[in-house]
């Protein structure tokens, strides 16, 4: 059903608007990291046909403080280039500079300012539906980034710096989605390696159907894969839809195990985690393992 995706880099344009308002579609801009290994931040700017919204959520990873902040706008109130990563939401935005992200956000009870800077080349998924066009196009310009961010809320300032992540998602509309067209996400650092992968769930199977897999060693991409049950998982029952605890799987001579350890964010469509992460290699001189630490989504259509 499915035609295998492409690779390439991202260019500019991939990061741009690729829909009007005029059509049913949803397109949204997605950055998160961890700031001084205390915060964990998972901001979104989408747009949709009836306007657009900017959606902050700050997670304290030691005292599991939980902070959400939501924004909705106007088409009239939405500006977004169509030739590079520039959206303004009100007084809101984010924009690309020769590869770096600059993010500001100044609302009543809110204002904060992030800056990505990629240290990974990143890729794209582009992949067709049976009816032509475009099912999902998965833009990851900063699979791995460094990332410093200064938040202004409940009267007091918190500045850090760590690692984050970007991509970029569009879609023509839900109604082309297969039915029950859930899918399951994850971002994964450790010191020397980097893990993204992604995949489509079914209830016939947790992870019944194609997946994307793109593991870095060392900052070179050295897998890319695409196909079905690259995943396989046990799973428990959360929120009346079935989620792995622990997910293990290999790829190769790559092992990984991830924990699922903190709920950083649950609404009826979602769930986000921080995860516990672990990789080993074999074939090399000496078995090659870390631990390192991600985040994680299900989200339920």
């Amino acid at each position: 059903m499915y035609s295998k995706p492409l690779y390439p880099v991202p260019l500019a344009k991939d990061a741009a608007q690729h829909y009007s308002f005029d059509k049913f579609y949803v397109e949204w801009w997605y950055f998160d990291g961890v700031l001084n290994n205390d915060v964990h931040f998972a901001l979104s700017f989408m747009i949709y046909a009836k306007g657009g919204n900017v959606d902050l959520t700050l997670f304290n990873l030691k005292n599991k403080e939980r902070k959400v902040y939501h924004f909705d706008f106007l088409p009239k109130d939405i500006e977004v280039s169509k030739k590079k990563c520039q959206i303004r939401m009100g007084t809101n935005f984010v924009s690309e500079t020769n590869g770096v992200y600059s993010i500001a956000l100044n609302e009543k009870d809110l204002s904060a300012t992030f800056v990505l800077t990629p240290i990974l080349k990143g890729f794209a998924v582009i992949e067709p539906t049976w009816l032509g066009n475009c099912f999902l196009s998965w833009i990851v310009s900063a699979p791995r980034a460094k990332v410093e961010g200064v938040l202004h809320y409940d009267n007091k300032v918190f500045k850090g710096q760590g690692m984050g992540y970007h991509d970029h998602n569009y879609f023509p509309g839900f109604g082309e989605l297969p039915p029950t067209g859930n899918w399951y996400w994850g971002r994964f650092f450790s010191e020397r390696y980097t893990v993204v992968l992604a995949q489509r769930l079914y209830k016939k199977g947790l992870f019944g159907d194609a997946a994307c897999l793109f593991i870095y060693k060392d900052g070179v991409l050295v897998e890319a894969a695409y196909g079905k049950n690259l995943i396989m998982a046990h799973s428990f029952t959360l929120n009346k839809h079935a989620l792995p605890e622990k997910i293990r799987f290999k790829f190769k001579q790559f092992s990984f195990i991830i924990n699922n350890i903190d709920i950083s964010r649950r609404e009826d469509f979602f769930v986000r985690f921080i995860n516990d992460f672990s990789v080993s290699e074999s074939g090399q001189p000496s078995e090659i393992k870390e631990n390192g630490r991600g985040a994680s989504e299900f989200v339920f259509l």
